[in-house]
């Protein structure tokens, strides 16, 4: 009888995503996330100044994996329990849905020691947090950068068309926008704040009034200079009222006396937890501003590092990346490329690299080349499953076919259970079942630390009594001179040289 290669194959195939060959981890170091089909743990190395890392998780909604990333979360921070508090690792956990981060807390509540520690940030709860953008800390950030790319962000988020992010006159729009949020940036009274632009956008004097309260040269020069039409003038103040100011706690954040700031949110041994689930009125454009916001704005701040870092490392964490993909590859490129010489890892979870891949086709290559921790896979759809199964090829030695490697790996994908995952790591192809949460036990100190637990998430709100929000209406404009037709004519800039033959710039903002 003779021998059937092809059966063979298949067997030691079979054999490798089980866990059972002998290119599983030997390793005795890390936290324990699951166990082989044979018993032996799988083991993830925590990320170091040493051992930096990014993790990539794929998996769909019900598959387990934020379960998993919440019990490899807490099994971390408990590591660092035993080192003094200067040397222990920060997290900043930002979850657009708000099961992760709900799961982390109450782990934490199973730690008590570490609750003082969790910052807990929602940005839709009645109490908020502060987040004056004028008051956060520029750090090596240009404002011009940061209002362009405030003003991506608003146009991106705000609109349903994935392919035209600004839809019509996008280019426009975006310059418009970007002018407006720069000047409001620029405010130097203590209760300005990025509301001003959509004052200046709604008002019929809004630019007049912007251009005199603004130290931006650039914002006050485009406000007194630039004619814009009703229905872009609308169609732009639509936009940034989307993103910024749909509701009345929205508006309180943004318009707060103060600013969390990242150097706070992020030093050593602080676990920052993002809430951004249960949108008012269902706004899934919300939840996604506040991400991309949210995670630009501290990998900025981390990104700023001196290289190599010599301080504790720092592990930012983004569910549902899919959310964000389209805004965030820029900067998340540059964190997966150079994260590692500042002590950033990244753990990145996604419920479809399709979607990733429609978002930003670069950002699913930086993920899928630069997971140095490796990429965990629990259960996928068949279109997600082929497109990761293109990355992969016979091992060293393996006599069979791409095609049948990659086959294979798509059947075992699509039919595993729930809280099965394939760990692949360069040298590791591990097929495993994550490890069980003690959720009773996490419940039972959430009830016993109830009062801790609730200090913790009223922590940052806003108090109740805010004063009214500055307005442009409250700006004193210069003296204006009249022009034809009894309208007036804005003044020209501060500084400007007088001139007797030529008149000021008009604006026609409608």
């Amino acid at each position: 009888m003779g021998l059937d290669l092809t059966r063979l194959a298949l067997a030691l195939g079979r054999r490798r995503l089980t866990g059972s060959s002998s290119s599983s981890s030997s390793t005795t170091t890390g936290v324990v996330v699951g166990s082989t089909a044979s018993g032996e743990p799988v083991r993830f190395e925590a990320p170091s100044l040493e051992h930096a890392g990014h993790l990539t998780v794929f998996g769909s909604s019900g598959c387990g994996k934020t379960s998993l990333i919440a019990g490899f979360l807490a099994a971390e921070i408990a590591e660092d329990n035993a080192l003094p508090p200067e040397q222990r690792r920060s997290f900043l956990v930002c979850d657009p849905k708000g099961d992760t981060v709900a799961l982390l807390l109450a782990a934490m509540a199973a730690q008590p020691a570490r609750l003082d520690d969790v910052r807990w940030l929602d940005s839709f709860s009645a109490g908020g947090f502060p987040f004056n953008l004028n008051h956060l800390a520029l750090g090596d950030t240009p404002r011009d950068l940061r209002a362009l790319a405030l003003a991506d962000l608003v146009g991106q988020v705000s609109t349903s068309t994935g392919k035209s992010p600004m839809g019509g006159s996008g280019h426009r729009q975006r310059d418009v926008l970007q002018h407006v949020i720069l000047g409001a940036l620029s405010v130097p009274h203590p209760r300005a704040s990025l509301l001003l632009a959509l004052d200046a956008l709604e008002l019929p004097d809004g630019p007049q009034r912007l251009a005199a309260a603004t130290t931006s040269s650039r914002a006050r020069q485009f406000c007194l200079s630039t004619r814009l039409g009703e229905e872009l003038r609308v169609s732009c103040a639509s936009r940034l009222r989307v993103a910024l100011s749909a509701t009345d706690s929205l508006s309180r954040l943004i318009s707060a006396p103060t600013c969390v700031q990242f150097d706070e949110l992020l030093a050593p041994g602080r676990i920052t937890l993002v809430n951004l689930g249960n949108p008012p009125g269902g706004m899934l454009a919300l939840q996604g501003f506040y991400a991309n916001l949210v995670v630009r704005l501290a990998s900025e701040h981390l990104l700023s590092r001196r290289s190599p870092w010599p301080g504790s490392s720092t592990s930012v964490v983004l569910d549902e990346a899919q959310v964000t993909a389209e805004t965030l590859g820029d900067i998340m490129e540059r964190a997966y490329t150079v994260g590692r010489s500042k002590g950033i890892s990244f753990v990145t979870l996604t419920q479809s690299p399709v979607l990733i891949q429609a978002a930003s086709d670069t950002l699913l290559r930086v993920l899928l080349t630069n997971s140095a921790a490796g990429k965990l896979i629990g259960r996928l759809s068949a279109p997600d499953a082929e497109l990761l199964a293109r990355e992969r090829a016979p091992g060293k030695g393996v006599a069979e076919s791409a095609s049948l490697v990659r086959s294979r790996l798509v059947s075992t994908i699509t039919s595993l259970e729930d809280r099965e995952f394939i760990f692949l790591k360069a040298g590791q192809h591990q097929r495993f079942t994550a490890a069980p949460l003690d959720i009773p036990g996490w419940e039972r100190a959430l009830a016993e630390n109830a009062d801790r637990v609730k200090a913790v998430e009223e922590r940052l709100c806003l108090p109740k009594d805010l004063p009214p929000r500055f307005s442009l209406t409250e700006v004193v404009l210069p003296k204006k001179t009249r022009g034809h037709g009894g309208r007036q004519a804005a003044a020209p800039p501060s500084g400007s040289p007088p001139s007797s033959t030529s008149k000021p710039p008009r604006s026609r903002w409608g």
